[in-house]
């Protein structure tokens, strides 16, 4: 018995990465997958109509069940199918997960209106239109979960003001989804994964992953350390969980904060431009918050001493 018996869904950008390794073990574990897969270059660039049907493949030789889809996640029709097809196959859709994505990094003022666009296309665009074809059909249903893939590059990353801009907008986009078809019984989370791959490997400067040296407490690991959270999202177990950001890489499980005010004060009759130079330094000074993904803290705890003690 698998935690996903009888569960059928979509999983975009699945032949490689995290999205492949999430596929295989919600297939072990039970599920029927469509895999869509265009096969393009880490920049959105070329195809290799091949990837998708390839890890249909290893699923079935592995005793899985799954179906291969070339598609262009940028297009709504395309995405569209995708859900059509998932139904067409299996008769119902009990899960969509948008995890498509591409890079095409640059600093702000060099970066290019195409190189700005196609991040944006793959990743905002690509998230709202597998979300919204998911969400009509699990409407009719009344049940199922969607589940989108944010970063930690949404607090700001140098040369990633499109990536960084386009998984602060899919946090923002999963929060007001999960409003929205709570009423319909459908469960909207998004993953904050940490893992290396070809995508990681194509920013200037990484190092190789060796999991084999993996520090203790590390929030870096490979895309099987990050593949059980969708799975146990897309579970029934996981039912009472909707409107959540949750971070997994390597050792590190995390719950993120909603975007929420830090401090507030107020005044009668409102602030006049002399008001604010007094009351901006003299409240705010010395509270303002960090800039850049660089810059944040952690309050860890160790599960495993946490549990021996109970």
């Amino acid at each position: 018995m698998g935690l996903l018996d009888g569960k059928s869904g979509v999983i975009s950008g699945a032949g490689r990465g995290i999205a492949g390794a999430t596929a295989d073990l919600l297939a072990a574990e039970g599920a029927q997958v469509v895999i869509a897969d265009l096969g393009v270059d880490v920049d959105g660039t070329g195809a290799d109509t091949s990837v998708a049907q390839l890890k249909v493949d290893e699923i079935q030789a592995a005793g899985g069940e799954a179906t291969a889809l070339q598609a262009n996640v940028t297009d709504s029709d395309a995405c569209d199918n995708i859900v059509q097809t998932c139904l067409d196959t299996y008769g119902k859709i009990d899960f969509a997960i948008t995890a498509a994505g591409i890079l095409r990094d640059r600093a702000l003022v060099n970066m290019s209106d195409e190189e700005w666009q196609g991040v944006i296309d793959v990743h905002l665009n690509g998230t709202f239109f597998l979300a919204r074809a998911a969400a009509r059909a699990m409407r009719q249903q009344r049940f199922g979960t969607i589940i989108t893939v944010t970063s930690i590059s949404q607090e700001g990353n140098f040369g990633q003001t499109n990536y960084s801009g386009a998984k602060g907008g899919i946090a923002s986009m999963t929060y007001a989804m999960a409003v929205e078809l709570s009423r319909y019984g459908v469960n909207v989370n998004s993953v904050l994964p940490s893992a290396f791959t070809r995508m990681i490997a194509s920013i200037p400067g990484q190092e190789e992953f060796d999991v084999g040296k993996m520090q203790p407490g590390s929030a870096m690991g490979t895309a099987e350390h990050v593949a059980p959270l969708f799975a146990y999202l897309a579970s029934d177990e996981a039912k009472w969980i909707t409107g959540q950001v949750i971070a997994l890489g390597g050792e590190r499980l995390a719950l993120w904060q909603h975007p929420r005010e830090k401090m507030v004060i107020t005044q009668r009759n409102g602030f006049s431009l002399e008001d604010l130079r007094r009351a901006i330094p003299a409240t705010f000074k010395g509270r303002l918050e960090p800039s850049g993904m660089a810059q944040t803290s952690y309050r860890e705890i160790d599960f495993e001493a946490v549990a021996a003690k109970k």
